[in-house]
């Protein structure tokens, strides 16, 4: 049985959590796209999504497609996919944002 995106998501949302604690305050919702290079995840916190993979990743491999797929950050299939992936990460941030206003964090 395949993966769902939102597993793939949380994984990453918790690699983030490590390496970039803070992490879903600095993403504009609005620009966010996992298509773009720019404005995906890792390039809104790191600039570009190439640079996010080696600053994310202990071993800076940023050629590990594997890496990119498991964690949430790409997936290649088709621009569609790519959509609902944006869509999957904007939910989370947007669930984590509730959260610590509703905990007066």
């Amino acid at each position: 049985m395949a993966e769902t995106l939102t597993a793939k998501v949380l994984r990453g949302a918790k690699l983030l959590d490590k390496k970039h604690p803070g992490w879903e305050g600095e993403i504009n919702l609005s620009k966010l796209d996992l298509n773009s290079c720019e404005v995906c995840i890792l390039g809104q916190l790191y600039g570009m999504y190439e640079t996010g993979l080696g600053q994310v990743f202990e071993d800076g491999d940023r050629s590990d497609g594997f890496k990119r797929f498991h964690y949430g950050f790409s997936d290649l299939r088709t621009k569609d996919r790519m959509r609902h992936l944006t869509q999957v990460w904007g939910r989370l941030i947007l669930s984590r944002r509730a959260k610590l206003f509703n905990n007066g964090g």
